[in-house]
C-alpha cells in the first residue's frame, strides 16, 4: 500500500478502498508498529487519547491505536479544513467517537492485527469493522450465544472449511451495522440477521423495533488482505 501523501514520514501506509457510495471515504491502514519513530506519534494525540493508548498492555497495541488515531486526525483535518491537532474528538452515549461542536462528517474506526480501517461519511452515520480471521476454539458456541438463530443455522449448514470465513463475515457485518447505529455492540445482536453475499449483505430484521431502525441501511463487504474480514455500514 502506498504511503499517504497527506502524512509524509508517518510510520504507516494506507490505501483507499472502493465503494459505490458518494461522499464516503474508506482507508485501510497497514500499521508498522515497529517502524523507527512510531512512538513519537503519541505526542500528536490528545491527553485523553494518550491515556487510552496507555491502557493497552503491549507496546505494539499501543502504537497501533496511536497510529490509527493519527491517521484519523489527518483525514478529518483534510475533510474539515482544520489542523488535525486542533480537532476535538468526543464520545457518544455508547462510546461512538464524533467531532465535538461540529455538524460532521460522520466517521468510525476499527483495528485488528496489523491493519486499521477508517470510514468517513459526509451525509449518513457510518460504522466499520475489520477482524483478523484467527482460529477460535469455541466458534460455534460464540455464534450460538451472539448470532441470531437464522445466522447460526446458516453457519452450521456450511462445509467445515467454509465456516470460519463465514463466521467473520457475519461478525464484521453485525458489528459495522451496530456501530453505524451508535448503539453498544452488545445491544441488539440477535434482533437482526445479516447474510453475506459476494460484495454486500442482505439485512433481515428479526424484531419490529429493528425493522424501523434498519430502514434504508446499507451494508457492504470490503476487499481486504487474506486472513482478514471487513465491512462498512451506512444508516
Amino acid at each position: 500500500m502506498p504511503e499517504s501523501p497527506t502524512s509524509p514520514g508517518a510510520p504507516f501506509s494506507w490505501r483507499e478502498l472502493s465503494t459505490r457510495h458518494d461522499g464516503v471515504t474508506l482507508r485501510l491502514l497497514d500499521v508498522a508498529a515497529e517502524a523507527p519513530g512510531a512512538s513519537e506519534v503519541l505526542a500528536a494525540l490528545s491527553v485523553e487519547e494518550q491515556a487510552r493508548a496507555a491502557r493497552f498492555r503491549s507496546e505494539a497495541d499501543r502504537l497501533r491505536f496511536a497510529l490509527t488515531r493519527a491517521a484519523l486526525r489527518s483525514l478529518l483535518g483534510a475533510a474539515t479544513g482544520r489542523a488535525p491537532e486542533a480537532l476535538v474528538l468526543t464520545m457518544g452515549p455508547h462510546g461512538k467517537p464524533c467531532l465535538a461542536n461540529a455538524d460532521g462528517p460522520f466517521f468510525n474506526v476499527s483495528h485488528s492485527g496489523s491493519l486499521g480501517l477508517i470510514g468517513i461519511s459526509r451525509q449518513r452515520p457510518i460504522g466499520v469493522d475489520i477482524e483478523w480471521t484467527r482460529d477460535i476454539s469455541d466458534m460455534h458456541g460464540i455464534a450460538e450465544a451472539y448470532f441470531s438463530a437464522r445466522e447460526h443455522r446458516a453457519l452450521v449448514a456450511l462445509a467445515p472449511g467454509e465456516q470460519k470465513r463465514a463466521f467473520f463475515a457475519i461478525w464484521t457485518g453485525k458489528e459495522a451495522l451496530l456501530k453505524a447505529l451508535g448503539t453498544g455492540i452488545g445491544e441488539g445482536l440477535q434482533e437482526f440477521s445479516v447474510a453475506p453475499k459476494a460484495e454486500a449483505y442482505s439485512v433481515l430484521p428479526e424484531t419490529q423495533s429493528f425493522a424501523r431502525r434498519l430502514a434504508g441501511a446499507s451494508l457492504e463487504r470490503l476487499e481486504v488482505p487474506e486472513n482478514y474480514a471487513a465491512a462498512f455500514a451506512l444508516v
